[in-house]
């Protein structure tokens, strides 16, 4: 699978996974983190992006359990991980 070089960053890899959240496909769910796991560290460290990154991670680390089932966590956990991804969406690069 070829990336697309938008989401080889935590903003765009935070817009693609706030679209997959909103499909409301699991399917497509599970390939946005299967996207953002495979995403190369930056050639030069910005800390702003590796900030960035350590935020996304942490946001989607409740849902990466044996099921990886975003329907299955609780609605207050899924709204704050949504409020979370929609404010990296916006304001990271």
């Amino acid at each position: 699978m070829q990336l697309n070089l938008d989401r080889q960053t935590a903003g765009g890899c935070a817009r693609h996974l706030l679209a997959a959240f909103h499909s409301g496909s699991e399917e497509r769910i599970g390939q946005a983190f299967d996207t953002i796991g495979g995403i190369p560290l930056p050639a030069t460290m910005d800390s702003q992006e590796l900030e960035f990154r350590d935020v996304l991670a942490g946001v989607m680390e409740p849902f990466r359990g044996p099921t990886r089932s975003v329907f299955e966590q609780s609605a207050g956990r899924k709204a704050a991980a949504l409020q979370i991804i929609g404010h990296l969406a916006r304001t990271a690069a």
